[in-house]
């Protein structure tokens, strides 16, 4: 019995338990949306930009586990690549198929640029953003290449692959006895042994008197995220988490302190930099987390656990002792963890506790000044009060990003979803796409964006539209880049070129926009008008909502080159400051 090549494929991205491929028709892979097509189980997405069905398919994938988009030869390719980097710097297995010229057509074969048209090498183009890239080059051997890519992606350090099929190769038929499929499984992830660290780990604690534990993206893509709760119980001992574990804990959890870095608020930066012991679990510490890193945690002891060991090593170079290092699983290190707690005893840090409660107290996220428009923490602080249903939240990169970090008050399993480090502009809504997808269209989305952001891929208002997705669109619009405009009042003297709509920006109509595409739509413009969106978020309709918002409006806190973190902008008082030191203050 023979195969088309092309249905092969659709029958295993079925196995893999997928229900929507995020495409966008072209020449290179209409056999392979045929063949999705004539899949029961399988529904394709229809994108209106390739861009956005690589984000769909990374936001699919943080919800689902897994997601698939598939997109044509030529520029169809290397329009994903902002959407496949996004997925790699995040550690999000997502597979990506191109289509390409025929395989006779390939221009290698003559020693020249291109022959074949629309074709280009998207193999080379995207190796040191995948984990595995590869053309298939026998049509025999595609499930050995689809299991090996999938196999890969999901191993270790996970990631995103692609496979580029030839369009030749789509439509042969195949002999089911013909097929490869054995994989390569080495380098399978290794259990290391640990006892000796988990002591150390516990030795330590017992020495300490402010300990806090960091929970980071590699705790949730372990699948930890109960093990890290229950350890933290425990031990009873402070939280703070990066960016990607806000809704790990209830805003209100007496062990929740937030987060900590560059754009955050100030009580999680008091607590870690105050800190004399720093338990860090599936985090790599990047430099939004902890500024500058010779200011980082200048007195304290820091464990480091992460699955990648150059992310480990990188401290060396940097000179940043890390007194303990665990390269593993954060999964197996939070289990050995609660396997080995009863054999100590941990000291009471009731007071250590208390203190960090009163800096969360004290510092408790707000805007204060005088200025038009709607007040983003208000507003923000309004919804995650009052609408309580709301699992999944996407941002864009930008002003409404730290917004949404800083003053959204999460409840716990909340899950909060952006590319966290390649973060690109464009990303929310192409993302709120993919999590509507993976949710079955059974979860109202609540989808954050800039006035720039938005324009990035605008164009998915129509994939919105056409499936009456239930997505709640905020667009923050402050009429330009406020991030990039802050970088400009430091370097060039608050001149704003090609970030003000005096300068360049132009000004945007978002309400008729999402009106042409037929989206219902509200401008909100106070405080007041706040509370006419009750009954529009509670709803199953797709709604814009465009913020109004002072084009003036500082993103705070914000860190300054050269500062440590617990030392943003803007200043404090540097009698407040010593105020909420344990440590000594950092003399520049």
């Amino acid at each position: 019995m023979e195969v088309k090549l092309s249905d092969i494929v659709a029958d295993f991205i079925v196995e893999l338990g997928v229900k929507h491929v995020f495409v966008l028709q072209g020449g290179a892979v209409a056999h392979l949306i045929n063949s999705i097509a004539k899949k029961q189980e399988l529904s394709y997405i229809a994108m209106q930009h390739e861009q956005s069905s690589a984000m769909a398919a990374d936001s699919y994938s943080r919800v689902f586990g897994i997601g698939v988009a598939i997109a044509t030869s030529g520029p169809g390719a290397t329009n994903l690549i902002t959407g496949i980097a996004n997925a790699y710097y995040d550690s999000i297995p997502v597979l990506y198929i191109t289509g390409n010229v025929a395989s006779f057509r390939q221009s290698e074969k003559f020693n020249v640029r291109q022959y074949g048209f629309q074709e280009n090498n998207i193999v080379d183009m995207v190796k040191s953003i995948t984990k595995y890239a590869k053309r298939l080059e026998k049509p025999e051997d595609i499930l050995l290449e689809l299991n090996q890519a999938i196999h890969i992606a999901t191993k270790d350090r996970k990631g995103p692959v692609l496979i580029d099929i030839p369009d030749d190769f789509q439509r042969v038929n195949l002999s089911k006895t013909a097929i490869y499929k054995d994989v390569n499984k080495l380098n399978m992830i290794n259990i290391p042994d640990i006892e000796g660290e988990i002591i150390a780990i516990y030795e330590m604690i017992q020495n300490s008197k402010r300990p806090v534990l960091v929970f980071g993206a590699g705790v949730e893509l372990s699948g930890a995220l109960y093990l890290a709760k229950k350890l933290s119980r425990m031990l009873n001992i402070p939280v703070l988490h990066t960016w990607a574990l806000k809704g790990l804990y209830d805003f209100h959890d007496k062990l929740n302190f937030g987060s900590f870095g560059t754009n955050s608020n100030r009580s999680g930066n008091f607590i870690v930099q105050n800190a004399d012991l720093i338990i860090a679990i599936g985090t790599r510490l990047d430099t939004h987390a902890t500024g500058s890193i010779n200011t980082f945690a200048r007195e304290a002891k820091i464990i480091l656990n992460d699955i990648d060991i150059y992310e480990i090593d990188k401290f060396k170079i940097l000179k940043k002792n890390i007194e303990l290092s665990i390269c593993a699983d954060a999964k197996f290190v939070l289990q050995s963890m609660i396997d080995n707690f009863n054999d100590f005893e941990i000291p009471n840090f009731v007071e250590w506790i208390e203190w960090c409660s009163q800096k969360k107290k004290l510092f408790y996220p707000k805007i204060q000044g005088n200025f038009s428009g709607v007040n983003p923490y208000e507003l923000l602080q309004y919804i995650s009060r009052n609408i309580k249903k709301v699992k999944y939240i996407t941002a864009d990169t930008g002003a409404n990003l730290a917004y949404v970090m800083c003053a959204y008050e999460e409840i716990e399993r909340q899950k909060f979803i952006t590319a966290f480090n390649n973060t690109p502009m464009g990303y929310s809504l192409p993302a709120a796409i993919g999590v509507s997808f993976a949710t079955d269209k059974n979860e109202i989305i609540f989808c954050f964006a800039g006035d720039g952001g938005l324009q990035m891929n605008i164009q998915e208002l129509a994939t919105v539209s056409k499936h009456k997705l239930p997505i709640k669109i905020f667009v923050f619009n402050n009429y330009g880049h406020a991030m990039i405009k802050q970088t400009q009042d430091d370097w060039f003297d608050s001149k704003y070129e090609a970030s003000s709509i005096r300068n360049g920006i132009p000004s945007i109509n978002f309400c008729a926009i999402a009106e042409a595409y037929g989206i219902k739509n509200v401008k909100i413009q106070s405080n007041e008008d706040i509370f006419m969106l009750d009954d529009i978020l509670k709803n199953d309709e797709p709604y814009l909502i465009e913020v109004v918002l002072d084009e003036s409006l500082k993103v705070y806190p914000m860190l300054k080159y050269g500062k440590p973190i617990e030392d943003s902008n803007p200043l404090l008082g540097r009698d407040i400051l010593k105020e909420n030191m344990i440590i000594k203050i950092y003399e520049e």
